[in-house]
């Protein structure tokens, strides 16, 4: 039986309308399967980007929207489940984003803002980065705040972003360049009184 399953290391091209049928009528190993395999996908997703226990609150529901929605017939494609699912993960994260206060920038791994680790000596560095960006970004107005992390750190899309503020691309286009200046600057400052106050 296990042969009928993909590994959870293998490209998702073998999930069919059998396997959805399998899946929906409740049997054990599809289940366990599904489950092994999607935690593992998710969990790539989202590591790195937040604390883990938020991670493990965003997998568990995704799986249950995703479970939830495979049972009303949900892909119509099957070959098309992995990306559903990491959809279902991006919708969930988006609103889980927006739900935070979006005073509290320590939720946000701003170590992703830092270049890449090579010794400890640029983990110190990395880390002191990104306390001054905490720190910057703490400093800004709301929405100079919330459209460079959306930008920036959740790597949201123009368009999802003009949808969200309800901005054209023109007008986006000059939010970002003024907080882009205005971030800057006070980087600058920061950087200038030796990264703390």
């Amino acid at each position: 039986m296990a042969s009928n399953f993909l590994d959870a290391r293998d490209e998702p091209t073998g999930f069919t309308e059998a396997y959805l049928t399998r899946l929906r009528s409740g049997d054990d190993a599809t289940a366990r399967h599904f489950h092994t395999y999607f935690r593992r996908v998710l969990g790539i997703m989202l590591y790195g980007k937040f604390a883990r226990e938020r991670v493990d609150e965003l997998i568990g529901k995704t799986m249950l929207a995703a479970i939830n929605n495979v049972m009303c017939g949900e892909p119509r494609d099957p070959s098309r489940l992995v990306s559903y699912v990491r959809g279902i993960c991006a919708n969930i994260t988006r609103r889980e984003i927006a739900n935070l206060k979006r005073e509290d920038v320590s939720e946000v791994n701003l170590d992703r803002f830092s270049a890449e680790e090579k010794t400890a000596e640029d983990r110190l560095l990395a880390n002191e980065k990104a306390a001054i960006v905490r720190k910057v970004l703490g400093e800004m107005s709301r929405r100079d705040r919330d459209v460079l992390t959306d930008l920036f750190y959740h790597e949201m899309d123009r368009a999802e972003v003009c949808e969200k503020y309800r901005v054209t691309a023109e007008q986006l286009r000059l939010v970002l360049f003024h907080a882009r200046c205005r971030f800057k600057k006070k980087w600058d400052a920061q950087q200038k009184r030796g990264g703390h106050q």
